[in-house]
């Protein structure tokens, strides 16, 4: 798992690279190009959202080992 984690950290640059170009290229589909804009933007979000989530579960975990 951990090497497929890596790999995947690895191949998300590329991936957003190429997602990127496809919306960028008009000569692409309009509506390719638009579902290329909503993943980046949906993605985006959720990353957003996930290191939100990281800080508030960390400031948990550290009262909570202020109590203990």
């Amino acid at each position: 798992m951990n090497a497929l984690s890596a790999y995947m950290t690895k191949a998300s640059g590329k991936a957003v690279d190429t997602i990127t170009e496809i919306m960028n290229d008009a000569e692409v589909n309009a509506q390719t190009r638009l579902q290329a804009a909503m993943f980046l933007v949906k993605t985006g979000y959720e990353r957003l959202d996930m290191d939100d989530l990281e800080k508030r579960i960390e400031a948990l975990e550290a009262v909570a080992s202020e109590v203990k």
